[in-house]
């Protein structure tokens, strides 16, 4: 247990999850102009980015395990606060409420408590005193490192699929094309004509356009044409040579990718 806070709060909002030097994995919490930088564990982190992104898994993870026992006794999580920082280290605290009556604050570490407030859907907050000390201008803070989702967790799902499908559908040698639609998308066979729909509710196959065109090199090539590449994509015990071609916007996904894929 610790005190509660008598300072001034400021309201702050997940900004993003990164990952620094491949490794290490910063949390910027912020409002819009400032951002402070938190440096988290891996599977904090993956916990954050799921109560965040409201992500669903067959069975709860600790974060909300812990939210789902407080709610079964009757508490809530009220808010978090990120009080105070010594020796370059932060201090969090968990402010719970049993009905509408104030209940005990519970001291955390700044991850724990960010991704358990998330899950009860709770404001995030830090003191004004840890703002004014560490925190930076909000583009300073995000500029930091690659995206955690589209870096680690797009990028091992997109492999996972691109793997899965070339394992399927390059025994014919044939040509094929993703096709997106929004969230949606269609592999096509140009030999036959085949269509598989892959109709999925998350960001699946955009994940798989954007690690076919990244690992080809094609998204280096924003020339407003069409523009070619060839990549080698490894499974467990097989391996795929994949030309990829596609027309490259400027900004965003191609809407169109043709795959030409040879098993190695």
């Amino acid at each position: 247990m610790t005190s509660r806070s008598k300072l001034r709060e400021i309201r702050v909002h997940v900004k993003r999850v990164a990952i620094v030097e491949g490794e290490v994995v910063v949390l910027v919490l912020g409002t819009q102009t400032r951002g402070l930088q938190v440096y988290i564990g891996w599977p904090e982190a993956l916990a954050i980015v799921k109560a965040w992104r409201g992500w669903e898994t067959h069975r709860p993870i600790t974060t909300e395990v812990l939210a789902n026992a407080l709610e079964a006794t009757g508490n809530r999580i009220a808010k978090f606060v990120l009080a105070k920082i010594e020796d370059n280290c932060f201090y969090g605290e968990l402010h719970l409420k049993e009905g509408n009556k104030p209940g005990a604050i519970v001291d955390c570490r700044p991850s724990d408590g960010v991704a358990a407030a998330l899950v009860h859907k709770a404001p995030l907050y830090i003191n004004v005193a840890v703002m004014d000390r560490a925190a930076v201008p909000l583009a300073d803070a995000q500029r930091t490192g690659e995206d955690f989702v589209s870096g680690v967790i797009a990028g091992s799902i997109a492999h996972k699929y691109w793997v899965q499908l070339l394992g399927r559908l390059a025994e014919s040698d044939a040509a094929l094309t993703l096709k997106l639609k929004g969230r949606k998308g269609q592999l096509v066979s140009q030999d036959d004509e085949n269509v598989i729909h892959m109709s999925k509710r998350d960001r699946t196959f955009e994940y798989m356009a954007e690690y076919i065109c990244n690992a080809a090199g094609l998204t280096e090539k924003r020339t407003g044409r069409r523009v070619q590449g060839t990549v080698t994509v490894k499974g467990d015990d097989t391996a795929f040579k994949v030309k990829v071609s596609a027309y490259m916007p400027k900004r965003g996904l191609p809407k169109s990718i043709r795959i030409d894929a040879r098993r190695l």
